[in-house]
């Protein structure tokens, strides 16, 4: 997503990262990146099809990681150099 500011890109990405549960997220000047590998399975019916509002599976960091490394813009250490922790849930 890109937003008006750095500063509105990093707010969203806190907010992905230490509510929402994205495994990967990051900033890259006003756009924000929340990346996982899949949502817990869920019954789904015709009725009920799945949505994307299920938060994505744990312990993905590193598949999450290596996937997103194949971008031609980001690398895996640049990843995670700059995703969240939980150390910017604590501010």
């Amino acid at each position: 997503m890109r937003f008006d500011s750095r500063d509105g890109a990093r707010d969203q990405a806190r907010i992905q990262y230490c509510q929402a549960g994205w495994p990967v997220v990051l900033t890259d000047g006003p756009f924000m990146i929340a990346a996982g590998t899949g949502t817990p399975s869920l019954t789904a019916t015709p009725e009920r099809p799945p949505t994307m509002e299920a938060t994505p599976t744990a312990d993905a960091v590193e598949t999450t990681i290596a996937l997103l490394g194949h971008s031609p813009k980001l690398t895996e250490e640049d990843i995670r150099e700059h995703r969240f922790t939980d150390a910017d849930c604590e501010s």
